[in-house]
């Protein structure tokens, strides 16, 4: 006992500082290890700033400032999601700038309760992209059992640093949208939650990959039906990446289509948004989009896609 007198307490307090300083240059110099560009006013700022995101029920925060600039960081989290249909709500600085609604497929139609599990990454561009999959139960979680599991992909978007780059993607192709990547093959267990430019509501999307199935796809003049166009009965269409085509004999083949209940097929025709028919994808204004996009696509639950 003799050893918590005043003397004793002092030279614990002592030991303790020294702790505290060393752990401090440690953390100092592996993050000056890992972020060996920063400005140091940007180090000594996320020194002392607390965690960038944060995940309260089905609601995530993300903590934004200007000395963030070129700082890229994932975090990967676990959310539980509420309510049959939940609603995943971003928050910058505690302001609401996003809302995703989590559409249950038919052959679960009842998301609560069940776990989200994502990859939230905020790049030093200031744009977030947030992916994951949805497991019915932790035992599926923890074995990572692949049976039921459903993929999830959000629109990208940008935080009020960058706004700017986010309107101007409007109208723009799913690829140049960052929902579908340049070089890699998106399965058919992944769904798009996307976010329309005109009312802002949610709206989830399937797609087939039409270049492994050798055909070329068409959207009706709403986009509420796609008609899928094999190579082996008309050659008269573009091909992927193929440029400088002649949109006459395009035009020709276009009316050998059958007709569609909301107009006619087109190549160019937009996809759009579910609930307002504001055009998503708009191809008559991004021509060149429509070339690279090579995912036929049609809202969840309502595979309206026929053959000719």
């Amino acid at each position: 006992m003799e050893f918590f007198t005043s003397s004793g307490i002092s030279l614990l307090l002592f030991l303790f500082s020294i702790f505290l300083f060393v752990m401090g240059r440690i953390r100092k110099n592996s993050f000056q290890k890992k972020y060996p560009r920063l400005s140091d006013a940007q180090k000594d700022f996320i020194l002392d700033s607390k965690n960038r995101i944060t995940i309260k029920g089905n609601n995530i925060y993300i903590q934004n400032h200007h000395l963030y600039s070129g700082l890229s960081d994932i975090e990967k989290e676990i959310i539980i999601l509420e309510g049959q249909v939940p609603k995943i709500r971003i928050f910058e600085n505690n302001q609401l700038i996003k809302t995703f609604i989590v559409e249950p497929k038919y052959s679960n139609p009842n998301l609560d309760g069940q776990i989200f599990d994502c990859e939230i990454r905020t790049n030093g561009n200031f744009s977030v992209q947030i992916e994951g999959a949805i497991y019915k139960d932790m035992e599926q979680l923890l074995y990572k059992k692949p049976l039921d599991v459903e993929y999830l992909r959000f629109q990208p978007f940008h935080l009020s640093h960058r706004k700017e780059n986010d309107e101007k993607l409007i109208g723009r192709g799913m690829i140049a949208r960052g929902l579908h990547y340049i070089g890699h093959h998106d399965g058919g267990n992944i769904r798009l939650i996307c976010i329309c430019d005109s009312c802002q509501e949610s709206f989830s999307v399937d797609f087939y990959h039409s270049g492994f199935s050798d055909a070329q796809y068409f959207y009706s003049s709403n986009s509420k039906e796609t008609l899928m166009v094999s190579f082996d009965k008309i050659r008269e269409m573009p091909s992927y990446y193929e440029q400088n085509f002649d949109e006459n004999i395009l035009a020709k083949t276009e009316k050998k289509f059958p007709k569609t209940t909301d107009g006619e097929f087109k190549y160019y025709n937009p996809f759009c948004c579910p609930h307002c028919l504001a055009p998503y994808n708009d191809y008559q204004k991004f021509k060149d989009d429509r070339l690279g996009d090579i995912y036929a696509h049609f809202y969840l639950n309502k595979n309206n896609v026929r053959s000719f």
